[in-house]
């Protein structure tokens, strides 16, 4: 993106947010003074009660209606918007969402290991990562015959997991200099 084209963007995004905050300031002004507003306010915290009654109601291992919805929006949302290549969202989401699973793993095993001892926690790091590069291997052989087609698939396999792993390391070393377990 050039930076005029940034530029034009973030001052269209300043100005409608300007706009907005007017409008709200002015409508909080009038309701301050004359509270012409009373009935539609009344009306809509009614309907947020019922409305966050029925987002904060776990469906299943604490996971709650509003996350699940959060998470679709959050997740469809780029199809919808114009300029995104779809084939590669879909790639860099699998890319994050193993990449999050391999995190959420090897947390679990940071703080198992680290129950023990910090070698063992410090083992356990190295253990992973030979870990991942064995399986990783494996999977890129396993899932391609054509080299090219085999290399590209290791190299995402190899990003996604390295970037769990080693957002899994950082905040583990950050707790253990912080002492924040």
């Amino acid at each position: 993106m050039s930076l005029s084209r940034a530029a034009r963007f973030l001052k269209t995004v300043l100005i409608i947010t300007l706009i907005i905050a007017v409008v709200i300031g002015t409508l909080v002004s009038i309701h301050l003074i004359a509270h012409p507003f009373n009935a539609q306010i009344n009306l809509a915290r009614s309907w947020l009660a019922s409305v966050n009654t029925v987002i904060g109601e776990n469906l299943m291992a604490g996971i709650s209606l509003g996350m699940i919805v959060l998470v679709l929006l959050v997740a469809v949302l780029p199809l919808l918007m114009r300029n995104v290549n779809r084939s590669q969202y879909f790639v860099a989401t699998q890319r994050g969402v193993i990449s999050s699973v391999v995190f959420f793993l090897t947390q679990m095993l940071y703080t198992w290991a680290e129950s023990f001892s910090r070698f063992y926690l410090i083992l356990s790091m190295a253990l992973v990562i030979l870990l991942t590069f064995v399986l990783v291997e494996t999977l890129s052989l396993l899932m391609h015959s054509d080299r090219k087609e085999e290399m590209a698939f290791r190299t995402d396999l190899l990003a996604a997991f390295a970037a769990g792993l080693v957002s899994g390391i950082v905040i583990k070393l950050i707790m253990v200099a912080f002492a924040l377990h």
